[in-house]
Formats: structure tokens, sequence, C-alpha cells
């Protein structure tokens, strides 16, 4: 490779260690590494000279790198991997989901080799001028939601990858576990790698029983990363106004799917109405599945 990159490493090392090579090729465009929106990215062209035929071939893409040019439409691939949004943070709702599925139609009926596999990155918590803001959180949103209507798909959760002094970076250092859960999600669902722990949790349903609120999720592989001193959720009242809870783990003997979960809680909301998991620019939460792979940031309102 001409450019070196952390995560392409990562994605290279994670996959040599289950005995398949994969081949990860960057692709950038612009001199300055930074700032392409998702719009610039569609029908842009590739310099050739970052290009060489193989097998076994991840094109990456990360902020100022696209893929979509003819000379490397002859090239067989055996996916796509990408990551870029900063610059699409305030984009109205629902149009970073349709560009980006519209991206992926593109690529795919130019490569004409199917419904090629795409796994792409969250964008990380960073502060956007106000850390308790919404509007990263709303373009995370419109990213996970992106991974639910692009068949043949998949999203990596980076809630968990900055410290909290990275409030001012945009570029956050950790590179190599995100190259490994870009790694993890080819090896499970492109080469068919059984019993991996590839996906991040989500959330799944909650139940209000007077003051608490009660949460389940799915993808926790059967455990949570803790049972006490979780963080990064809130909840609010009728007012629209949210506060900092508690949560925690609650277990008790019976057959009602309720008498295990995370209850969560706050002084200040009497009466519950909504539950956010690290729903502002920069915010940072602690619970994980049982392979140490974040809870995706949520709201279950529409505020």
């Amino acid at each position: 490779l001409e450019r070196f990159s952390i995560l392409g490493l990562a994605i290279e090392l994670t996959s040599l260690a289950a005995d398949i090579i994969v081949r990860v090729m960057l692709v950038p465009v612009s001199p300055s590494g930074t700032g392409k929106t998702l719009r610039s990215l569609i029908h842009s062209f590739l310099d050739s000279r970052f290009l060489a035929p193989a097998r076994n071939i991840f094109c990456t893409s990360a902020a100022s790198i696209v893929l979509v040019a003819t000379i490397i439409l002859h090239y067989s691939v055996k996916g796509i991997l990408f990551y870029q949004g900063c610059s699409n943070v305030g984009d109205p709702d629902g149009q970073y989901t349709k560009r980006l599925a519209d991206l992926v139609a593109q690529w795919r009926r130019d490569f004409k080799q199917g419904e090629l596999p795409f796994y792409f990155v969250q964008i990380a918590p960073y502060h956007n001028g106000d850390v308790n803001g919404d509007w990263g959180p709303k373009l995370r949103e419109q990213q996970f939601n992106a991974a639910k209507v692009i068949p043949n798909s998949g999203i990596v959760c980076t809630e968990d990858l900055v410290y909290p002094y990275e409030v001012e970076q945009i570029h956050p250092c950790q590179k190599q576990p995100v190259g490994e859960r870009l790694a993890l999600q080819a090896l499970s669902k492109t080469y068919g790698m059984k019993g991996l722990f590839s996906e991040s949790m989500t959330f799944k349903e909650m139940k209000i029983v007077g003051d608490t609120v009660k949460v389940h999720f799915d993808n926790t592989y059967g455990a949570y990363n803790r049972f006490e001193g979780i963080e990064g959720f809130e909840v609010a009242g009728e007012d629209k106004v949210f506060h900092k809870a508690t949560a925690k783990h609650f277990w008790q003997e019976g057959n009602d799917p309720w008498n295990e979960c995370v209850i969560v809680t706050s002084p200040e909301v009497k009466k519950p109405v909504a539950l956010r998991y690290c729903f502002r620019n920069f915010q940072l939460g602690n619970m994980a599945n049982a392979g140490n792979l974040p809870l995706f940031p949520f709201r279950t309102d529409n505020w």
C-alpha cells in the first residue's frame, strides 16, 4: 500500500489472524484529507496511482475517500468499507440516510458484482460547537437507519472510542478498534465465520412503571459488560427536559420477561415518558455487550 492506515492495518491483521487474506485498498482523492460531504462523493473519480489488482479487495473510504471511478470498475472487489459523515452533521432528517443508500446503489450498479457487502462506521462523539447539542447524534441516527435500509450492509459503533480530552478532536486517536470492528463485520457476514461477536448492542424496547424505565436490548450475546455504574442514560417527562439518570441491571425470579432488564431512574423525573442514551454531541457512555461492543446511541422520542 502506498498510504499507511492504522484502520486498514487493523483490518488486515484481524483477517490474517482468522487465516483469511483480505487486501485493503485506500483510495484518497483530496490532499486535504478532510471534509467531504456525502453529496460530493457521488459520481467522483479516483487517482489511478493508488490502485493495484488483488483477488480479495475491500475498498475502504474515510472522510475524503471516494470509490466510484471507471478506472477501478474492471477490478473484482470483495466489498466496500466506508467511514465518512462529519461534514454532513446538520443535514435534514432522512437526507443522509437516503443519499448513502443511493451512493451504495450507484457503486453496486457500476461494479456489476451484485449486492457487494457494504460496512461502514458511525461517526464518533465530537463537540460540534456545543457539547450538549443534538445535531451530531441526529446524524449518527441517520447512519444507523441507513444500515436498516441498505441490503447486505453493517455498521460499527464508535461511541466508546473517544477519550474525554478529545472533545474538540474530530479525528479521535483510537483507530485500531475501528478497523477490528469492520473486520469482524466482514469475517462474520461475508466470510461466514461462526461464533464471532460482531454486532453492537441496540435498543429493543422499554416499559415505564411509575418513575422507572425498564429497558431491553438486542445483540447482548447473553450479557452486559457491567451491572452497576452505567453511564450515558437520560430521561424526560412531559416537559421534554432531559435529566441525567441512574441505570443498573435488575433481576428477580419468575417467568415475566421484564424480570431481567436494565432499570433507569432520575430523581428529577417522577413520570418519565422518553429515554435517551448518549444523545448529545459529546456524551460518553460505558455500556456494552458480552463482546465489549458498545451500545449504539438512541432516543425513544422524536422531539
